[in-house]
């Protein structure tokens, strides 16, 4: 098992921070980001998840010679010396990886990886330092391999990153337990009624730590049934918090905020249908959802860090709030790209949604969706029928749409609690990542 101090520390590395410390005026970060217990989050060497993520960022631009630019200060480019091993490793290669790491203090971020030139006991140096993100550049043959960075010698919490070849990556690590800890911060914004409505807000891990990463989100309906059981409307909660952590250990989910909006009691099903019935019973989900739009998204996005637009964007619920989700994407496609829809009430207003989607602005987009239902007095052929309306319409099942038949589940929290994870893992799985040892 490889352990977190470096072992064989470089003397040209000590160069390289001097350097780069003369020129910032500064030493690099001071506090003790961890140590205790660090060796027992030393990486793994598994790499069978081999999707890597394709974002680009153009934070440094690079030289093209044998320096290495680690800084900007006053307009003025310093450049360091590349250490002598590494740049004989990266002539030797025939495939070249870019790594940027993205923190806020990164003058001493380093590699350690699966794939020679990288290993598990040895740091690999960045090739350029901008002001929050260290970039590396990985030679080799190996289609895919696994690294974890290191922060002054103190190995990033959480799985290995899984790397494809030749694809640019982009990682945001955090080291300090007393920070990785994802965390509840709720709080109210006036209701449609103009009454405190609750959001529940549960921060992921590394929050409070990297404070340059910024998160996608997912909205769920129903607010009080969550997280709590304490809360929760027949005291069984739906555990989404438990299930992001056992996918979180796993190394089967990114980092994401999950706000929870709380219903409105006994105005829920005014808000929770997008039409009518012919009784004339509700009608209030446009409203509903200009509220919304209007009020909470914008205050999420001004006290959190979140990935703006679309396409960052998910919102899930079951029952009334699963057909209020499929609503959402279809209606609002500029909101949202994503639906979580758990035993809906596909038979509200006559089975409309069935008619309507196909008019529906989203429809030519094939937003995300996720689709469930139990065997059991849950709406079943129902379901089954959406399920055949969406595939003819064009959604391609296991791409753009999530289907699954929950064998003996009815319509009930404790149902959709048992099978939570699997829409979080439908849209929250990186399939980038992998188990640390």
């Amino acid at each position: 098992m490889p352990v977190c101090n470096d072992s064989g520390p470089r003397s040209q590395w000590w160069l390289f921070v001097v350097v780069v410390a003369a020129a910032w005026g500064c030493t690099g970060p001071t506090g003790d980001a961890g140590s205790a217990g660090a060796q027992a989050d030393a990486p793994g060497q598994h790499a069978s998840d081999l999707a890597g993520l394709d974002q680009g960022d153009a934070t440094v631009k690079l030289d093209e010679s044998s320096e290495v630019a680690v800084g900007d200060v006053a307009g003025e480019s310093v450049v360091a010396s590349d250490l002598t091993s590494q740049s004989e490793a990266a002539d030797s290669g025939s495939l070249t990886t870019a790594i940027w790491v993205h923190y806020p203090q990164p003058l001493t971020l380093t590699l350690r990886g699966s794939a020679s030139p990288l290993s598990w006991t040895d740091d690999w140096m960045s090739k350029s330092i901008a002001p929050k993100a260290a970039y590396f550049e990985v030679p080799g043959d190996a289609a895919s391999f696994a690294v974890k960075p290191l922060l002054a010698g103190v190995w990033s919490l959480g799985g290995n990153y899984v790397v494809t070849a030749k694809k640019q990556r982009t990682i945001y690590p955090y080291f300090d337990p007393k920070l990785a800890a994802p965390r509840r911060d709720d709080f109210a914004v006036a209701g449609p009624d103009g009454k405190p409505r609750t959001l529940r807000v549960r921060l992921p891990a590394g929050y409070d730590e990297n404070s340059v990463a910024t998160y996608r989100l997912l909205v769920m309906l129903d607010g009080q049934n969550v997280f709590d059981a304490q809360t929760a409307t027949f005291g069984v909660a739906w555990e989404v918090d438990e299930a992001i952590d056992k996918a979180m250990l796993a190394a089967k989910s990114e980092e994401y905020v999950v706000a929870a909006i709380d219903h409105a009691g006994a105005a829920r099903i005014n808000e929770y249908t997008p039409w009518a019935n012919a009784s004339g019973q509700g009608g209030g989900g446009p409203a509903f959802f200009q509220w919304v739009h209007a009020a909470v998204l914008p205050a999420l996005a001004t006290k959190y860090r979140l990935q703006s637009g679309a396409s960052a964007r998910t919102i899930g619920g079951s029952s009334l709030g699963g057909l209020m989700s499929l609503y959402a994407v279809g209606a609002y496609p500029e909101h949202w790209s994503g639906a979580i829809a758990m035993s809906g009430s596909w038979w509200w207003a006559d089975l409309k949604t069935l008619t309507w989607i196909a008019a529906a602005a989203g429809t030519a987009q094939h937003p995300k969706i996720w689709l469930d239902v139990g065997t059991v007095k849950d709406g079943l052929q129902d379901a089954q029928a959406l399920r055949k309306v969406l595939l003819e319409l064009g959604w391609v099942e296991n791409q753009t749409l999530g289907y699954y038949e929950a064998a003996g589940g009815d319509h009930s929290e404790k149902a959709w609690a048992a099978r939570m994870h699997l829409p979080l893992g439908y849209f929250f799985d990186p399939k980038d990542r992998a188990p640390a040892f």
